[in-house]
């Protein structure tokens, strides 16, 4: 391989690195937005269910409350019953009476069903504490190995800064210009080896012409691909 290619293939190798750990440290923010989502609905859930909870304990007071009333109320017809003279009157009391205490065992069946909503309820603010506290820890956990792995990109995008400015200064700067230009636009594979057992630019899978291989192959300056306008290069065989 020719020594300027040479240089150019070990540029593009580095900066092949850059482009995958610079999307991979992008992409890590969004995975620890998404384990906070994750465990933020499972918050919500819990948040909703208790809320439930707390209506529920609210009205059965408020049925408790009227039972208490209902209850009063009959013991003080109950004492009336025993003044009125009237005969009128005193069956118009039965009748409310008998009223009340309908309204006395509607309120106590309330009750209980109110008793048994919250039982149940419960039972599932219960499972879902357990799904809360293993939804935290998961969260937690992926946070932390990514936050972990986001250190590590930094490290390693560093030290690739470092190597591709050494690796650049071995460059010819009209050929480095001409590279980045490629580099800028194709957003990543600058160069394009030639598949010699097809005739074809790896790039784009053209054919290339038997004359532009011999060309390259004696090269000291970039050839172009002429569909993807990469810059071609034949690998050397390992000897």
């Amino acid at each position: 391989m020719i020594s300027k290619l040479e240089l150019l293939v070990k540029l593009q190798a580095i900066d092949l690195k850059i482009l995958q750990l610079t999307k991979e440290k992008k992409e890590s923010a969004g995975l620890i937005e998404e384990a906070k989502k994750v465990f933020s609905e499972e918050k919500i859930i819990m948040s909703t269910i208790k809320k439930l909870v707390i209506k529920k304990q609210l009205e059965k007071k408020q049925l408790e409350l009227e039972l208490a009333e209902t209850e009063s109320n009959i013991d003080k017809h109950n004492t009336e019953l025993n003044t009125v003279k009237s005969n009128q009157l005193y069956h118009t009391i039965l009748e409310i009476i008998k009223n009340e205490k309908q309204k006395q065992s509607d309120l106590e069946d309330k009750i209980l069903q109110e008793f048994d909503d919250i039982d149940h309820i419960q039972a599932e603010v219960d499972s879902e504490t357990e799904k809360l506290k293993t939804k935290e820890q998961e969260y937690h956990t992926k946070k932390m190995d990514i936050e972990t792995r986001y250190q590590e990109i930094e490290h390693e995008l560093l030290s690739l800064s470092n190597e591709r400015e050494n690796q650049v200064t071995n460059i010819d700067p009209s050929v480095l210009k001409v590279y980045d230009k490629i580099h800028t636009h194709k957003k990543g594979l600058t160069l394009a080896k030639i598949n010699t057992e097809f005739s074809s630019c790896t790039g784009c899978n053209m054919h290339i012409p038997p004359q532009k291989i011999s060309e390259v192959s004696l090269a000291t300056t970039p050839i172009f691909c002429e569909n993807c306008n990469r810059i071609l290069y034949i690998e050397e065989k390992a000897e």
